[in-house]
This record gives C-alpha cells, sequence and structure tokens, in this order.
C-alpha cells in the first residue's frame, strides 16, 4: 500500500536529519524532496508548527517504547545490555538522533524532558525542575555522561560508516566497546589518581588563562550572535549590523558564511591548543594530561563563555568540521593529541572523545545556570567517569 502524501510529507522532513542539521528545514525544501508544491503541504498540515508537532510526536513516542526494556535491564544491573539497545536504535534512526540533538542544543535545552513529561514520563522528575533548573547535580551528570558518551560515539559510528567503511568494527564489538568505556573507564585497573595534583593543575589552568588575548571584536559579534540564534540564525547581514559595516565589505573579505565562521574563529582554537600545549608541557602521567585538557577547556569557556555554543555548533556541523578537517595532517585534533600520550593509550576515538564530552557537558551546566565553582568541581567528577567508568558511582 504507498504511503500517504501526509506520511511522505513527515519522512521528508525527517529525511534532512539524517545528516546532523542544525539549520532549520523550511516547508519549501520539504516540499522539493517529497515533489509538491509548499501550498500542498498545507492540505495535511495546519502550519509548519504542526508539522513540527506531529515531528516530535513520532519521536518522543519511538523513543518511549524503546525505553520501556532499557529502565528495565538499568534495574535488573545490566547495563551493558541497556546501552547497547541505545545505540542500536540511535544507529537505525539516525534522522531521530539528528533531529533531537537540533531540537535540543539549537532551539529549547529542555526539549526531550518537556516533551516526555507532556506524555507522562516521569524519569527526569527527580534531576530537572519544570523550570529546567538542576534539582540533584549528581544525578544529572551521571545522566550527562552516560547520554553524551553514546550520542558521541554513535555519531563517530555513522560518520565511519558513511566515509571510513573498510575500517569499520563488527557492531557488537562497537557496542561492548562504549558499554566498557561508560562502567570502566580509560584507565588501568590498577591506576589511582592523586587529588592533590588535580588541584595544582587547577591553579596552573587557572593562572594561564589571564594571560590570553582579548578577543578580536568580529569574532565576539559572531559568537553572540551564535548564542542567541544558533548557527542557522547567523547572516552576514546580522554581522554586518552589529558592526556597523556594509555587507559588501564582508564578502570582499570570505567567500561565503562558512568562510567567514572557519575562517575567525580559527584562532580561538590555536588559542585553546596553545593553552594545552602549555599546561600539560610540565605533567608527567597520561591522567595528569587528560585532566589538564579538561580544565583547560573549562577556564577557556569560563572567560569566554559566548564561545560554547560556536564550539557545540562546530562538533555537530559536517560543513564546518570539513573546513577544519582540510588541513595538513599535523594541525588536526586527533594527531595533536597523540603527541601527549603513549601511542598504545589512545585510539583516535577516544582521543576526541576526551576533548568533545567536557565541551558538550560544560554547555548544559552552563545553560542551565550553574555557577561556575559549582560546574568547576564536576569538571573533577567527569574526569573520575571517564578514568574509572561509572560502577564506582
Amino acid at each position: 500500500m504507498a504511503e500517504s502524501t501526509k506520511e511522505r510529507i513527515i519522512q521528508a522532513a525527517f529525511s534532512f536529519y539524517k545528516v546532523l542539521n542544525f539549520d532549520r528545514v523550511s516547508l519549501s525544501q520539504i516540499a522539493g524532496r517529497v515533489g509538491i508544491s509548499k501550498a500542498a503541504i498545507f492540505k495535511h498540515f495546519k502550519n509548519k508548527e504542526a508539522l513540527s508537532q506531529e515531528m516530535n510526536n513520532r519521536l518522543c513516542e519511538s523513543m518511549i517504547e524503546m525505553l520501556k526494556p532499557v529502565f528495565y535491564l538499568f534495574e535488573q544491573n545490566k547495563p551493558g545490555e541497556a546501552i547497547s539497545r541505545i545505540i542500536k536504535y540511535l544507529l537505525m534512526h539516525r534522522e531521530y538522533l539528528g533531529y533531537l540533538l537540533s531540537m535540543s542544543m539549537m532551539f529549547n535545552e529542555n526539549f526531550i524532558v518537556t516533551e516526555f513529561r507532556r506524555r507522562g514520563v516521569t524519569i527526569f522528575d527527580n534531576i530537572i525542575d519544570d523550570d529546567g533548573s538542576i534539582i540533584d547535580k549528581q544525578r544529572y551528570l551521571f545522566m550527562e555522561f552516560i547520554g553524551n558518551t553514546i550520542i558521541y560515539f554513535t555519531i563517530k559510528r555513522l560518520h565511519d560508516g558513511d566515509y571510513n567503511k573498510e575500517n569499520l568494527i563488527p557492531l557488537e564489538e562497537f557496542c561492548d566497546s562504549v558499554c566498557f568505556f561508560i562502567e570502566n573507564g580509560i584507565a588501568s585497573n590498577d591506576a589511582s589518581v592523586d587529588l592533590d595534583k588535580l588541584v595544582l593543575i587547577d591553579n596552573i589552568c587557572s593562572e594561564k588563562i589571564k594571560t590570553i588575548k582579548p578577543v578580536n571584536k568580529m569574532v565576539k559579534v559572531i559568537a553572540g550572535i551564535v548564542d542567541n540564534v544558533g548557527l542557522a540564525g547567523l547572516t552576514v547581514e546580522k554581522i554586518a549590523g552589529a558592526l556597523g559595516m556594509a555587507k559588501s565589505s564582508l564578502y570582499s573579505s570570505f567567500e561565503n558564511k562558512v568562510d567567514m565562521i572557519s575562517t575567525l574563529i580559527e584562532n580561538e582554537f590555536e588559542t585553546l591548543r596553545d593553552l594545552i600545549v602549555s599546561n600539560i608541557s610540565q605533567l608527567d602521567s597520561s591522567y595528569e594530561k587528560l585532566y589538564a585538557i579538561m580544565q583547560t577547556e573549562f577556564c577557556y569557556f569560563k572567560e569566554r563563555p559566548e564561545f560554547m555554543m560556536i564550539f557545540r555548533n562546530l562538533l555537530m556541523n559536517r560543513t564546518l568540521q570539513e573546513k577544519f578537517e582540510n588541513k595538513k595532517e599535523d594541525e588536526c585534533w586527533s594527531v595533536f593529541l597523540k603527541n601527549f600520550f603513549a601511542e598504545d593509550s589512545f585510539t583516535e576515538s577516544v582521543l576526541l572523545w576526551i576533548l568533545v564530552l567536557p565541551v558538550m557537558i560544560y554547555g548544559s551546566f552552563l545553560k542551565r545556570g550553574l555557577e561556575n565553582d559549582v560546574v568547576q568541581d564536576s569538571v573533577k567528577e567527569v574526569f573520575l567517569m571517564m578514568e574509572f567508568g561509572v560502577k564506582k558511582k
């Protein structure tokens, strides 16, 4: 039986998120993919908001159905099986993953909490208040660590499946690896951490951040716009208006919006890299270097909080990622990180996990209005979970 036009519209709308997409998708784009006119969409949906709500319904109902056995597995102390189910679901429904991230990160931090509560699902009630504030920081951090780790490795798996198929490990082995990292961490069984040394690293990073140069005015304007409306809302017109410049003068220096963003914030990446190099230069063990990387990131975003949204966007935006990846090999982040760890200590995926996870979690904490000292304490907790997993929590 042929799909109805209404169903084709819904599927077409979701299809834009099979590749991570943080831009608002227009009705004209959706109509073009279905092969109908924009006006024809209004025969099935009153407006764009009605279509969005139908997409929300489709996503949430599917996720809730998936999570029922997952919760049971967690209750039965079978976290590995539970995590594997979530990963396989996200891999099978990559359009749902893309849509979920787009809505949660770009348009509404409480998107999934609100939609679940609307359907009587109470899993967040003891963690997040109705106004979006955090009730239980420990449980929230635990949830963020597991959730963002699953999301990061799932996205990496999807990317490798699209671009690096010959090196793709079997699915079960992949799921087992992610479960192992979450449960046991990356440290060896006999590893230990000197908490006094972590305090020393805190002080090193706090002092070093004071030496960085002020932000370029144009970069700060771009960061402010992205923080308010996301990359999707960033236009050359808005940048020019905020700077009091003609749009044509910006185009004389840059080919397009992506070229402008990547060129202007490249210096910020170099600043962060230089800070990391300096802060870990006197450290010996892998765990000290790992913690210094995370603490350096925190100090950087504490000093320049407007850049958090740019970095979160960049992590999920393939167009901008490709712009940065088209560099000489020795300038790539994965190669850069390998310079500071033993060759057999970390794979490329794990190295980037170390870099990405703090950005994803810190962003959530800062968006929810937690004080900087509370966020800084959470740096250690995330670090310890990365090192030793959640089994000891």
